[in-house]
């Protein structure tokens, strides 16, 4: 008798991720069918000079003896992830370190499923370029045409006005005092 052992590698397409420095978390979408069998087999992984376990889960529970350090109290996934099919991971305080490739493996069966996610983690931009202007504004008595003209203490009002230009459009705000 021949034994002939066939294993399925399946290619889920690639999805791509964006987030900004900062943000609270990011979720790295992974789908497949629902009411996965209970000895399913789920490892996320990256590849930086060498592959990092991001994630790992089997026989029901997460196993994070392997995670790389850096992933370390980061990461999370559903529940349920077997019985939705929702392999997705969740990576809180993403850093601009964390963008790059990472990979959701699963071992079902006798099949092999990957998904390729994408993360880009971008440092923070503002929104606009904002530029502020400072102008002194006073009113001063005129100077005569004598040529005769008031000591600076007759200066009886001033205020400072900040402009801020963004893309909004500017907005212009004040400051007043008097000297």
């Amino acid at each position: 008798k021949k034994c002939f052992c066939c294993v399925c590698l399946c290619l889920l397409p690639v999805s791509q991720h964006e987030v900004v420095v900062g943000s609270e978390s990011v979720i790295l979408q992974c789908k497949t069918t629902p009411d996965l069998p209970e000895d399913t087999t789920v490892e996320w992984t990256r590849f930086d000079r060498e592959i990092m376990i991001v994630h790992g889960y089997s026989n029901g529970s997460d196993h994070l003896k392997k995670q790389d350090d850096h992933y370390c109290g980061r990461t999370k996934m559903n529940k349920d992830l077997l019985r939705t099919g929702d392999l997705s991971l969740t990576l809180k305080y993403p850093t601009e370190r964390d963008s790059g490739e990472y990979i959701c493996i699963i071992y079902r069966d006798k099949d092999i499923l990957r998904q390729k996610v994408v993360l880009q983690v971008r440092g923070q931009t503002h929104d606009a370029t904002s530029i502020r202007i400072a102008v002194f504004c006073s009113v001063i008595s005129p100077v005569l045409s004598s040529g005769i003209s008031f000591p600076i203490s007759s200066v009886s009002h001033a205020a400072i006005y900040f402009s801020t230009i963004s893309s909004s459009g500017p907005r212009v705000s004040s400051s007043s005092g008097s000297t």
